[in-house]
């Protein structure tokens, strides 16, 4: 029996199925726990989002007033000529 008879087609790579192309079944585990372990763990997760956050608007307002002001902007001349 040669390779392709024993897929049963013309393809000589074997057709995954949807359940494995979805990792076999980790998807469905991991949907049916998250909303769980978030409701268990509410303030404690919405305190680190906030935290992140902040984090995250100081890390763009330090790197907004280091890089992106100091690139020289158009002035009213400049923009007519455009």
């Amino acid at each position: 029996m040669t390779e392709r008879d024993q897929h049963g087609g013309s393809s000589s790579r074997r057709r995954r199925s949807l359940y494995h192309n979805l990792g076999g079944g980790h998807l469905f585990v991991g949907l049916e726990t998250i909303p769980m372990l978030y409701e268990l763990y509410e303030e404690e997760l919405n305190y680190a989002a906030s935290r992140s956050g902040m984090k995250m608007r100081k890390l763009f307002d330090n790197f907004n007033s280091k890089v992106i002001n100091k690139i020289p902007k158009a002035n009213d001349k400049t923009k007519r000529r455009m």
